[in-house]
């Protein structure tokens, strides 16, 4: 009698073809660009005080208010990737941070940079 998970599955060619190792690649790219993003924040954080003349507290929002959407958004997200498809929605996703990003560049206040940051890119 031949006991069930007591011996390794292998393989003589790749199930897929190789292609999930890209998957895994590019998998990674996202995460550290997008939580990398969000931890290098502090590098600014003081100039942003100095810029718009803001306490810790008041700028310290802006990334909370990214982690917030972005964590609360989730569940839409996986709704619409069962809908959609994957790529149309990791795309979309991208298009939001690079979007929100890019305008909070241009940002006058702090006010902006939650809507931009915050919210847009979140």
């Amino acid at each position: 009698v031949k006991m069930p998970c007591t011996s390794a599955n292998v393989y003589s060619k790749v199930p897929d073809g190789g292609w999930g190792w890209t998957v895994a690649f590019a998998f990674f790219v996202v995460e550290a660009l997008t939580y990398g993003i969000i931890k290098s924040f502090g590098v600014f954080f003081n100039d942003l005080m100095e810029s718009f003349d803001e306490t810790n507290s008041r700028i310290s929002w802006i990334i909370s208010i990214c982690v917030f959407v972005q964590t609360f958004t989730a569940p839409l997200s996986t709704v619409l990737s069962n809908r959609f498809g994957h790529r149309l929605v990791v795309m979309a996703g991208g298009l939001l941070v690079s979007t929100g990003m890019v305008i909070a560049s241009f940002a006058r206040s702090v006010v902006d940079m939650y809507v931009t940051i915050g919210v847009v890119s979140g």
